[in-house]
């Protein structure tokens, strides 16, 4: 098995020495909360205009197994929903555990997703998490989220028992889909215990943090076999020339102390940081598997902090997996960057509370400074904002925190040019960036000027 793992690496170096710092069309991309808006002017304007190299989305198992739990032996699926595997013939070609019913529209709704990008050559990321409640572990809390107004419980892991349905869920979606998507992420910021939460009836929060280093340990152990089995998968049977799996942090970096916070409402959130679990996978992953890091550094581009990563700091989290990747490495003839582990997907981020919602000037700058640091960095493949636009179906004049432009928006786009943030993100093109003076980062900010 460990022959077969090296295998995959090797080839993976190969492929990477083929197409080195050419995994998206263009660096910058886009988290969109309009995932069914498919017009096609729209996608004219993500590809001419904006360069858009590439799409995140958040792809939950949640919705596509809502109902009917899994089988040993094939069952009668309700009328909306379809039998996967769908004979016994296809259950041994994948090496599935057991039979489920999928939502037929979840299937639909994302082959639609994917064929538009395709048709306009915008690379796939999708998030891999968010357990259905028949799975989850019995007991685990969830949290109160104040920016959503409810309580979430997408962050609760499988039961253990339920890691081959988890398994099977993956499975399906790199045989279905694995043609379109070309980068996996795992789960959601790994290291905080609000997104990967490990509470359960035995261990709720308030005896967890009696022991925080021992549950992290739970934690971590949890994380990782969810990701060994998501790498495993995705390399088996995903049709894509060149993958990537990644795993999730938060910002949180320098302290490798257990942060232990008390909401206002009683809850609890966990913080392990993410030293601590990028220590904990190196010795368990180390080059074996094939793992790259995304990474959320909300905040000001070049702001400093003593605990956590900006963008203008990401070198540190670069400097550390290079550390290790030369550590570990036996052909010193090969450079890092061959290396999956020392790809960073800077798959989450935005100015935040620093900005108010409707600041677009200080959002406009946050994507100029932001794509400046990445271009500048071999290790950054990709940028995907928290979030391009605000959900048009909930169309309300009060734009929310984290989004670049407004529902007022028309789908068309065609009236965005009024938003610097729009202006920013035309900047940021590939046939504009350091190729002339006449675009709004340069003009505003002197960056991505001709050279």
């Amino acid at each position: 098995m460990k022959s077969i793992k090296l295998l995959y690496t090797l080839i993976f170096t190969y492929i990477t020495l083929i197409a080195q710092n050419n995994y998206t069309n263009n660096k910058q991309g886009i988290s969109d909360r309009n995932n069914n808006v498919l017009n096609t002017k729209r996608y004219e304007v993500y590809k001419n205009e904006l360069d858009i190299g590439i799409q995140k989305y958040n792809y939950y198992w949640m919705d596509a197994e809502d109902s009917q739990i899994s089988s040993k032996t094939p069952m009668e699926c309700k009328k909306e929903y379809t039998l996967f595997p769908k004979d016994v013939k296809q259950k041994k070609r994948l090496g599935l555990q057991n039979y489920h019913c999928y939502k037929k529209r979840f299937i639909t709704q994302w082959r639609a997703r994917f064929e538009k990008n395709r048709e306009y050559d915008i690379d796939i990321a999708v998030v891999l998490w968010t357990t259905p409640k028949a799975y989850r572990e019995e007991g685990c809390e969830g949290f109160y989220m104040p920016l959503h107004k409810r309580h979430l419980m997408e962050g609760c892991y499988p039961a253990k028992e339920h890691y081959d349905d988890y398994e099977d869920w993956v499975k399906f979606s790199a045989d279905t889909f694995g043609k379109y998507i070309n980068h996996y992420i795992v789960w959601n910021e790994a290291n905080l215990n609000n997104w990967a939460d490990i509470s359960t009836k035995k261990y709720p929060r308030k005896e967890m943090i009696k022991d925080p280093r021992f549950h992290m340990k739970r934690a971590f152990e949890t994380y990782t076999d969810i990701l060994k089995r998501s790498i495993n998968v995705i390399e088996s049977l995903d049709e894509s020339e060149q993958n990537f799996v990644y795993i999730s942090l938060t910002h949180d970096w320098y302290s490798k102390k257990i942060a232990i916070n008390k909401t206002k409402n009683g809850s609890i959130n966990i913080n392990w940081k993410n030293l601590n679990l990028l220590e904990y996978l190196w010795s368990n992953l180390g080059l074996d598997y094939n793992w790259s890091v995304a990474i959320h550094p909300y905040g000001e581009v070049y702001s400093k902090s003593k605990h956590a990563l900006k963008f203008s700091t990401l070198y540190e989290l670069s400097n550390y997996q290079k550390k290790m990747i030369n550590t570990l490495k036996k052909d010193n003839n090969t450079s890092y960057l061959n290396y999956p582990q020392s790809k960073i997907f800077t798959s989450e981020q935005n100015i935040g509370p620093v900005a108010k919602a409707g600041d677009y000037k200080k959002k406009a700058r946050y994507i100029c400074e932001s794509y400046e640091v990445a271009i500048n960095m071999p290790e950054i493949i990709a940028i995907t904002h928290n979030h391009f636009q605000d959900n048009v179906i909930h169309n309300t004049s009060k734009p929310t925190l984290h989004t670049m432009l407004p529902s007022s928006v028309k789908k068309d786009l065609s009236d965005a040019q009024r938003y610097e943030t729009f202006r920013a993100y035309k900047s940021t093109s590939s046939e504009i960036w350091g190729k002339t003076d006449a675009h709004y980062c340069c003009k505003k900010h002197l960056l991505g000027c001709k050279k």
